[in-house]
Order: C-alpha cells, then structure tokens, then sequence
C-alpha cells in the first residue's frame, strides 16, 4: 500500500546509515563501530525530522496523511534521542589510529553542546506535561524552543564533517551523512523563511458568529485562493499573540468565490483567545489545504457499476462534527453510496451544523443521520448506533472524527457483536 512506502523509507534510510558506518568502522573495535553507528542513526532521523517538519504535500500519499508524517515524525525523534545518548554512552575512540587536530577539538566540543541542546528539546516535544505537578507546556513556549532544533542540527552536521574520524571524506558513509545534512539544514531553512510566502494564503476576516458552542468564521481571499477537498483542513494564524499556526477543519466545500469556513470551539488557550481578538476585517494567514480524510475515494461507482450501493457510516464526536458538514454539503445525490451519520454531542446547544445535516436529509435520498445528546441520553454506544442505522452495518465502511475513546469503544462493540467493518478511516490531528 502506498501510505506504507513513507515509513518503509524512513526505516531505510536511518537503517543504511547504521550499517554503512558499521561497515566504515569494523577494523577499529565493537564498541567504535557501535558508537558511530548510533550516530549516523541519529543523524539519518534527524535530517528525516526537518524533512517532515516542511509538511511538503508529496509526502503525505506516501504516509497517509499529514497526521501520519507527523506520527513518523515523533518516532523520528525518540529514535534519535536514544541513538545519541548511546552514542555519548559508548564514546568513541579512535586515538590509535587518527592524529588530533584544533579543528577536530572544536567539532568534539560543538558535538557536546548540540547534544544536551537536542536532548533538551526532544524531552521537551515528546513530554509535553511536567510530572506528578500537571503543568502542561504553554505550546507558545513549546514552539519557540521547538524552532531552534534546525539550528542545532547545523552544529550535529559541523561535528561530523569536521570530527577527527578513520574514514575518508569520499566514504560512501560520510557522502551519505553529508548528503542527509544538507537536505535537512535545506529543509530547516525553507520552513522557517521561504514558506512563509510560497505555502500560506491571505484571507480577511468576512463574519464571526457564534454557534451552538463553536465560533464560526468565514474568511474571503486576498489574492491567490486555497484549493481544497471536502474534509480536509489548513492552518490558521492571526496577529499576536495568536500568531502561531493551528490546524482546523474546513467546513464547507469549496465556493466559487474562494471563501473558507471554519468551526473553533474554545479548548486551549488559544482557541479561548481568538474572539477576543480575532474581529472581522482583520487579516489572518491560511496555511494548506492538508488532510487525505475523503469518503469519495470509496465511491467506485463512476469506475463499475454495482448491483448495491455502498454503505458508510460517518461517526462524529462533538465538534468532530466539521467534515462530515463538509461532505454532506458536496453530496449531489448521484454517488453510488448511502450515508448514514451518528452524531453524538453534549447537548441541543451544543450541537453545531445540525441545519447543515437537515437540508441534506431534505435534498438526499441517500443520506441519514442520528444525533445523540449524551447529557440526556448518556454516552453514545455501538447500540444507539446501530438502533438507529437505516441499513446493515457490517461490512460497511466507517469514517469517524473526534474523541479517540469513542471511536474505540464503538469499534469494540462492533466486533464483539460480529460486526466487523469493512474499513476504519480517520484521521490523529495531533501536531504536537
């Protein structure tokens, strides 16, 4: 399968590097080649780390989507972080055969510094919440530091050109490593300076309205729109001090005019500030579209015809409701498939887009939904889903989007029951 060919190549590539330093370093003891095979790991996972970091839409076919590149992404880095530490554990010496020189202190020293600097800012992405206190990492905080990990990766790169080594520069293992240096300090350096103007969209601020929990905001392009599909989403900053970038789903498909929706309910920080000081005329930054969340790459009725429709069932959790909007709004009523939607929600003030999901049962012979007020009804199962579903739900396809308890108890359920699906879709839309 094709989202399998990323991380086969990521496991590859950090793989070549280890045996070719292995190899490069055999004649000189175990505990060398061992030592310099961690490090050229660490590095091959490092460069790989910014590569990801770029979020280039190539990649994303490749891993499954933009939430699996980053998936690969934190794996990346744990690898990393245990390769340099058994990398400064078993210290290499090679003292008998390479004469010391300046430079080559200088590389060692450098090395020392970019490793407690890398290590640091790992351990700060990878924990997140401070132990035991509960204090989670302010993600402003987070993201300052978390910018500076390019630039100590230049100094990792500085250590292993210049280190006083046994190989050769014209060893296919320092080609290798020089070669992933460069494509990562590149990489580093397009996302903090040259995506700025290449990948991100201006949008002015048309109307914010707040509905049933969520505040919806509609944005109207300055010059070059977003083209996007139904279900995926893109990245919104606004002025200080919400100038960082968050991911959110766009809930409408695409116009004719360009204009984008979102839905944003109040969970963090800096969804609770944006109201305050978000205001409508004002300019913000859209970053995407990203996303492979579609329920039409299902439909194979445009390629053969069927005897049956397919069956699919959209499954969404609070405001996890923001897709299917999308989708159901880009239904025409001609695919050769029936929907049926379980929503669950707190309660009718929370529900958000349920005059959405009326006009489409209205115009839809092949589209349905149930909506469940947990509040009232307590939380929604596999047996209120299946209760209410219009249709035979084994063997039908299901796409869920919110909490990821949910989406599990529902698939236990089912599969106690016998119920198996034909297949699971969603998406982790964790970044961090």
């Amino acid at each position: 399968m094709l989202k399998l060919l990323g991380p086969a190549t990521s496991i590859t590539l950090c793989a070549a590097a280890f045996m070719l330093a292995v190899d490069a370093t055999r004649d000189y003891g175990t505990a060398n080649a061992i030592s310099i095979g961690a490090a050229a790991m660490a590095l091959a996972a490092m460069s790989q780390c910014l590569v990801l970091a770029a979020r280039f839409r190539i990649l994303e076919p490749v891993f499954g989507g933009l939430d699996r590149v980053y998936r690969m992404h934190k794996y990346l880095g744990i690898m990393a972080l245990a390769m340099m530490i058994l990398h400064n554990i078993v210290e290499p010496d090679f003292e008998d055969w390479v004469e010391e020189t300046g430079l080559g202190d200088l590389a060692e020293d450098i090395g020392e510094v970019a490793f407690a600097a890398l290590v640091a800012l790992i351990l700060l992405s990878w924990v997140k919440r401070i132990p035991r206190i509960h204090w989670e990492i302010p993600y402003p905080l987070w993201h300052f530091f978390h910018r500076f990990t390019g630039a100590f990766f230049a100094l990792v790169a500085f250590h292993q050109l210049l280190i006083d080594k046994p190989f050769a520069a014209s060893e296919p293992l320092s080609i290798y490593l020089n070669t992933l240096c460069v494509i990562g300090i590149c990489c580093y350096l397009f996302t903090e300076f040259a995506k700025k103007s290449w990948r991100r969209s201006f949008y002015t601020v048309a109307s914010m309205e707040r509905k049933s929990g969520a505040l919806e905001i509609a944005l109207d392009p300055v010059g070059r729109p977003l083209l996007w599909k139904p279900g995926q989403f893109a990245f919104l900053a606004a002025a200080s001090p919400l100038a960082e970038f968050h991911p959110f789903t766009l809930t409408a498909p695409p116009g004719p005019d360009g204009s984008v929706r979102f839905a944003i309910k109040a969970l963090g920080d800096w969804t609770s500030q944006l109201p305050l000081v978000l205001k409508p005329g004002a300019t913000v930054q859209v970053e995407g579209p990203y996303g492979r969340f579609n329920f039409r790459k299902f439909d194979l009725g445009k390629f053969f015809r069927r005897k049956e429709k397919q069956r699919q069932v959209w499954v969404a959790g609070g405001i996890g409701i923001t897709p299917f909007l999308a989708w159901a709004q880009s239904l025409t009523g001609d695919e050769n498939i029936s929907v049926y939607l379980f929503y669950s929600t707190v309660n009718a003030e929370e529900a958000f887009g349920l005059d959405v999901l009326e006009e489409a049962k209205a115009r839809l012979q092949n589209f349905s939904f149930h909506v469940v007020f947990s509040q009232r009804e307590g939380r929604s199962g596999v047996n209120r889903l299946l209760a209410n579903a219009p249709f035979d739900v084994k063997g039908a396809d299901f796409f869920f989007c919110g909490p990821p308890n949910m989406r599990k108890a529902i698939l236990k359920g089912l599969n106690v029951k016998g119920m198996r699906p034909g297949s699971v879709n969603f998406e982790l839309f964790e970044f961090r």
